[in-house]
C-alpha cells in the first residue's frame, strides 16, 4: 500500500546558480553527491538543470536541482522549497485565505505534473507541486 503524502511533505527544491559547473563542484565537495544534467521540463532552452543524485547515483527520496537561467538569482532568499499537495487548486485557495498570495498560477511541467508559487504571510516564495 502506498501512502499519500500530506500537504507538508517536502517534494522538490531548486537552488539558483550563476555558474552550473562551479556550483556542481561546490556541492560535490560539500555533500559528496553526483549530478545528472537535464533540460527544463517546461522546454525553455535558456534554463539548465543539474539534478542532485545520492552517493550511489540514485535519486534521493526528496530531490531537487541546481538551476541556471531563470529569473531567480542566488541570494539569502534564493532557495525555493516545494511541498507536494494532492489538490493544487485547493492549496492555492487556502494560501490566499490565510494571508498569502499567488505568485505563479498552476503551470504544467510535462510528465512531472503541475506546479505553482505562492508568497506566504512572511514574504517567502514557496513552491507547490501536484501530479494532477
Amino acid at each position: 500500500m502506498t501512502e499519500t503524502p500530506s500537504a507538508a511533505t517536502l517534494c522538490w527544491f531548486e537552488i539558483p546558480v550563476l555558474d552550473l559547473d562551479r556550483a556542481e563542484r561546490f556541492y560535490r565537495a560539500l555533500l559528496g553527491c553526483s549530478f545528472t544534467r537535464e533540460a527544463s521540463a517546461t522546454g525553455d532552452p535558456n534554463v539548465a538543470l543539474s539534478m542532485f543524485d545520492s552517493a550511489d547515483g540514485a535519486r534521493p527520496p526528496v530531490c531537487g536541482c541546481l538551476i541556471q537561467g531563470t529569473p531567480l538569482k542566488p541570494a539569502t532568499a534564493g532557495v525555493t522549497v516545494y511541498f507536494d499537495t494532492p489538490d493544487l487548486a485547493g492549496s492555492l485557495e487556502r494560501a490566499v485565505a490565510a494571508g498569502g498570495s499567488v505568485l505563479l498560477p498552476r503551470t504544467a511541467i510535462g510528465p512531472y505534473g503541475f506546479f505553482a508559487h505562492i508568497q506566504d504571510c512572511e514574504g517567502n516564495r514557496i513552491g507547490l507541486h501536484s501530479r494532477a
